[in-house]
């Protein structure tokens, strides 16, 4: 029993030393500290640690936090009131209460719906009250995506005194698209990306619900954001093609007729020669009923589907 306890107050004293977490990246240091109003009933077993929110001790853990003499403090909050689009009363004096105590950033999660992003350029200052749902199974409206931030800090250096502030904040909107079936996949779906899309999008209702999730968080974001806007994100076109087969840079042995003729030809050179290639398709069932016009009528019994994704041109 004396060796557990001993052993006990070790590990506990290595957590503190290690608590907050210190992290470098690209000369900027970054003290990072989280908390939860709970675990909803899990047990938390030793050595296994959960901050929760204590407000005497958020308080001890910043000032350790400043005596670091880090760039940067970063509090992660699992708090708020579950579904709800805005912050709550406690969400707001508990970020006070952060920035009053030296963090620079307040993220927080768990209403599994987007709340709103302020960034105080006047403190230098930013608090997210909820990102949303990243990945889940949840499938009702508003709790089918999320958000993700994007922040960038800039250090300063001048005689030798480095200022670390927050010079650009933006936000990206996500889908979590869920695949039907026993087995479910679960695809991460950035809004800018994806909009139109209909390969991965392919059902009435997966749009619907796409565009549904888009609008309503565009319009709590444009409406509720502080100096936080969206992301400008490089469109990606995703689409399939039909491989006819591979002729080594040669268009020797090309049978065209009048459905090759409608649906196209270009050659797209590789590291093996040329592969000879249709249009492009944007629609998954339209790609599939051409691959099978193309092989019950062309002398191409092994052609393919291919599908490509890159910077829309």
């Amino acid at each position: 029993d004396r060796a557990d306890r001993y052993t006990e107050t070790n590990v506990r004293g290595a957590g503190q030393r290690l608590y907050p977490l210190r992290i470098e990246r690209n000369g900027i240091n970054i003290s990072l500290l989280n908390y939860t109003y709970g675990t909803n009933g899990i047990p938390v077993p030793f050595p296994s640690v959960v901050n929760l929110i204590d407000t005497i001790q958020i308080k001890k853990d910043l000032a350790t936090a400043r005596k670091q003499g880090t760039d940067a403090i970063i509090v992660f909050m699992h708090w708020g009131s579950e579904y709800q689009s805005l912050p709550n009363t406690f969400q707001k004096k508990l970020s006070e209460l952060c920035f009053h105590e030296g963090a620079k950033l307040v993220i927080g999660a768990h209403p599994h719906v987007v709340q709103p992003i302020e960034w105080s350029k006047d403190r230098d200052q930013l608090i997210a009250y909820s990102l949303g749902n990243f990945v889940s199974g949840q499938r009702p409206r508003y709790r089918d995506g999320g958000a993700m931030l994007w922040v960038e800090l800039e250090k300063v250096k001048k005689d030798s005194v480095g200022t670390t502030s927050i010079i650009r904040a933006e936000y990206e909107i996500q889908w979590i698209h869920k695949t039907p079936g026993s087995k479910s996949e679960f695809n991460i779906l950035p809004v800018q990306q994806f909009d139109g899309d209909t390969i991965l999008l392919n059902t009435i209702t997966a749009q619907t619900a796409f565009n549904t999730f888009r609008d309503d968080a565009r319009s709590l974001f444009s409406k509720y954001n502080i100096n936080v806007s969206e992301r400008e994100r490089e469109h990606i076109e995703t689409f399939y093609r039909i491989c006819l087969l591979q002729t080594g840079g040669s268009v020797t042995g090309i049978e065209s007729n009048s459905t090759i003729d409608f649906f196209g030809l270009e050659a797209e050179t590789d590291s093996e020669g040329k592969l000879w290639l249709t249009g492009k398709f944007f629609d998954a069932d339209l790609a599939e009923q051409a691959l099978i016009e193309i092989k019950s009528k062309t002398v191409y019994r092994d052609a393919s589907l291919i599908l490509f994704s890159g910077k829309k041109k």
